[in-house]
């Protein structure tokens, strides 16, 4: 086994994500951290407005990190690219 088979497919560190509404600043994940290695399969549960579905659009490169990082296959993601695919709630997104 090389190391790169510790190395984690998907890391998140410190990750504190933000929007803005006409009244405020929304702050939906705050310092989040985990890691998903490969075969790892895992679930993000949470109440409605929790920041889920924030969350993982920062993941799908679609929303950029307030503060921290989000690294897959150890390259800083940025943007959407096709190594992700997304099926979003919502039609119109």
């Amino acid at each position: 086994m090389s190391s790169h088979d510790h190395d984690p497919l998907l890391s998140v560190r410190e990750v504190t994500l933000q929007y803005r509404t006409d009244d405020h600043r929304v702050t939906a994940t705050y310092r989040v951290s985990f890691d998903v290695h490969r075969s790892d399969r895992y679930v993000i549960l949470g109440p409605s407005g929790c920041g889920k579905s924030t969350l993982l659009k920062a993941v799908g490169g679609f929303l950029r990190p307030t503060e921290g990082s989000i690294h897959l296959n150890g390259q800083a993601i940025s943007r959407p690219g096709p190594d992700r695919v997304m099926v979003f709630q919502e039609f119109d997104q």
